[in-house]
């Protein structure tokens, strides 16, 4: 939340480029804003939601989850895979 608008940008690119190099396709890249957490996080109220709407192999889907893991910038993920019918339309 601390991030200013070019290194929010910079990470989310960063971060959507992981699913494009696995070989798979980024359907969405939605940026929600800023919100109030439901309770603190390392001592932060508030964060910035995206969401990524992708279709790919299980290998990019468990990069993307580790490189979130490791990285200082994210403070909370969370990957749910979508039936077909489901993720259809969600487009």
């Amino acid at each position: 939340p601390s991030l200013n608008e070019e290194d929010e940008a910079a990470t989310v690119e960063s971060l959507a480029n992981i699913v494009t190099e696995a070989g798979g396709t980024l359907v969405a890249n939605e940026r929600m804003g800023r919100r109030r957490l439901a309770y603190p996080i390392q001592k932060q109220d508030d964060g910035v939601y995206t969401r990524f709407l992708y279709d790919a192999e299980k290998a990019a889907a468990h990069e993307l989850e580790r490189r979130c893991r490791l990285s200082d910038r994210v403070l909370r993920s969370l990957t749910v895979r979508l039936e077909r019918g489901w993720a259809l339309a969600a487009r």
